[in-house]
């Protein structure tokens, strides 16, 4: 079966629709989603480009999942403007709870292609790693 292909792939708190076709990500996640403590909820927002060569139009499923179980799963049809270009995958924002280190796991479907993960990310309970520094020098 053919690959689906993945341009970028975000993981983040929040996805706004702007102008143009644009979009705002809020809080993007560069790693691990690490919490404070166990449990908590969670509210997370998920922004992916898909790249179907030749194909214009395609039913495409979305699933989210935590710790094995399914927590969210979205269906539509995808069109893409040229055969050529990438679609989008938006789920603006959707809160679950996390009880446990666990995985989080982020599935693409489309008729024809293959099931493809396009993020996985480790949820785990620790300090947040913060960077800071007191001293910034740039060169141009």
């Amino acid at each position: 079966m053919k690959k689906i292909k993945i341009g970028n792939a975000v993981l983040c708190e929040h996805v706004l629709q702007s102008q143009h076709n644009k979009h705002v990500l809020v809080n993007t996640y560069s790693g691990d989603i690490v919490v404070e403590k166990f449990p908590t909820q969670l509210t997370l927002g998920i922004y992916i480009e898909i790249e179907l060569p030749g194909i214009t139009t395609s039913k495409v499923k979305l699933e989210t999942i935590y710790a094995k179980n399914k927590i969210v799963q979205a269906s539509g049809e995808l069109k893409f403007p040229k055969p050529e270009s990438r679609g989008v995958l938006v789920i603006p924002v959707f809160t679950f709870d996390v009880e446990k280190d666990e995985y989080l796991e982020i599935y693409v479907s489309v008729e024809g292609f293959s099931r493809t993960q396009t993020i996985k990310k480790h949820v785990l309970q620790g300090e947040i790693p913060i960077f800071s520094t007191t001293h910034v020098q740039t060169t141009l």
